[in-house]
């Protein structure tokens, strides 16, 4: 939702005319934006929350059927690509970030795992951030500390000063501030591992936000970016 209203600020007017918060003195209204979520949960085919979600060909689906809607279908696509096996995670972002015109939006969706007592890592929450930077020196490897050297910034509405916000404890009695905090931080790419140092994926690749998570035994993998081009 953050890149269309960038999008609508930014060189294509009236992408979401009808769901600009408005003010009144102190007070914002923000139903128009819950407008707008309803709009793009309809159009994704959004599950009921907290069980269900959107799936990758739903929100590719939905966005492209938004941007056809309100008259971008032949300036703006979405596209999604899967980052499972990804052998050096910043440059491919920033490769896709600045293809074609330059100025390609950036969606990180993001997994993340448990270990249990398995062994097996278990899925137990999804979200997305935007990407607002990626930096990489050398060749990624999966050495022991490529973070030092692989970085990507991103803005995530969910954390606040390096606090995590959990979606059950968010209260929803209308506090719009408490939920409208947003924070923009810059955290290391690393092979996803569990707490024993052990690969979360021992089948596949996986690339891990290192830091997101202060529970040593949650790990938050890059599944995919989704990619908003402007063509």
């Amino acid at each position: 939702m953050n890149a269309l209203y960038w999008l609508d600020n930014n060189g294509y007017p009236n992408l979401v005319p009808a769901y600009n918060p408005s003010s009144s003195g102190n007070q914002v209204d923000y139903q128009g934006v819950t407008s707008l979520i309803s709009d793009l949960a309809g159009r994704m085919d959004t599950g009921d929350w907290p069980y269900d979600g959107t799936t990758v060909s739903g929100a590719v689906d939905g966005l492209n059927d938004y941007f056809a809607d309100h008259g971008y279908g032949q300036a703006l696509r979405a596209e999604y690509e899967d980052f499972q096996d990804v052998r050096n995670p910043s440059y491919r972002l920033a490769e896709l970030g600045s293809a074609g015109r330059g100025r390609n939006l950036i969606l990180l969706r993001l997994w993340t795992w448990k270990d249990s007592a398995l062994g097996l890592p278990e899925h137990t929450s999804g979200h997305i951030v935007t990407l607002t930077e990626s930096v990489g020196t050398g060749w990624y490897t999966h050495g022991p500390h490529p973070e030092d050297h692989h970085m990507v910034r991103i803005h995530d509405s969910y954390r606040y000063l390096n606090t995590e916000v959990n979606p059950d404890e968010i209260q929803r009695d209308g506090n719009i501030d408490s939920q409208s905090r947003s924070h923009t931080a810059a955290y290391g790419l690393a092979p996803a591992r569990r707490a024993d140092g052990l690969s979360l994926f021992p089948d596949r690749g996986g690339v891990e936000l290192a830091g997101f998570s202060s529970d040593p035994t949650r790990s938050v993998v890059i599944e995919g970016a989704y990619v908003i081009k402007r063509l």
